[in-house]
């Protein structure tokens, strides 16, 4: 079985699993690729909702509730660390990744983790929160401390970004690729064709295929962007493009 008909075939469970136990069940974190798999497959039914510890996570649960049942996002099996180094050293997203990887636990069971200026803050899946939380005492070779967090009242940090100005000779994928990434055109289209590339968490394997305002690229290697305004021509007929790098 491949990993999407087993990601779907797993999803499909949860709803029999539901329907035998007449109780919500919970599906582990997936993240935004599988979450469009699974909306795209028409499986979910009434009664499924992603969550993942707030309204603007990307890593989700799906939690699937009995149909005389409200679903109720504080049922989701999802606790918030906090985890404070002490002092501010600079550690990034995959230094804290790799330590939790690290204690044993499976990458589905940790859903987003935000970091700041010498801390950071992690939804993690219940069935591990104690054992992280009394386990997790370092990050690389920094010690750190871990407490649970409330998520109700949680605010979300703004996403930032690198505003990146630049000229396309096309808003074909490879096009607007090339110009975003600094490549040439077939460099862009060798990407799409290695299916390095995704489209709004879909993989596109077709360089032709048009973008437009709001689109999101994710590129392996490369980062994520965010296609912003095409504006007028330049004399050659390339389009100005403001494209939007996550950082």
């Amino acid at each position: 079985m491949d990993k999407d008909n087993k990601l779907l075939s797993g999803a499909e469970d949860l709803y029999g699993l539901c329907e035998k136990r007449g109780c919500a069940v919970f599906s582990r974190f997936y993240d935004e690729a599988e979450q469009t798999l699974l909306s795209d497959s028409g499986l979910l039914r009434g009664g499924g909702i992603f969550f993942g510890g707030h309204s603007e996570c990307e890593r989700k649960i799906l939690g699937v509730f009995p149909e005389w049942e409200e679903p109720c996002y504080e049922s989701f099996p999802i606790r918030l660390l906090k985890i404070s180094s002490g002092y501010k050293k600079t550690l990034s997203h995959r230094d804290y990744l790799g330590s939790l990887m690290g204690l044993g636990i499976e990458r589905d069971r940790i859903g987003d983790i935000l970091v700041y200026d010498g801390s950071a803050c992690v939804f993690v899946h219940e069935s591990v929160a104690v054992y992280v939380k009394e386990s997790l005492n370092k990050i690389g070779s920094v010690g750190v401390s871990a407490d649970f967090g409330e998520l109700t009242g949680f605010e979300y940090p703004p996403h930032r970004f690198e505003e990146i100005e630049t000229v396309a000779a096309s808003l074909r994928l490879d096009a607007v690729l090339a110009a975003a990434l600094g490549l040439s055109r077939s460099e862009a289209a060798a990407l799409t064709e290695r299916e390095r590339v995704s489209v709004n968490h879909r993989i596109q394997a077709d360089s032709s295929k048009k973008v437009c305002e709001g689109d999101l690229l994710s590129v392996r290697g490369f980062g994520r962007y965010i296609i912003g305004e095409a504006g007028g021509q330049t004399r050659k007929g390339r389009i100005h493009l403001t494209v939007k790098k996550y950082l």
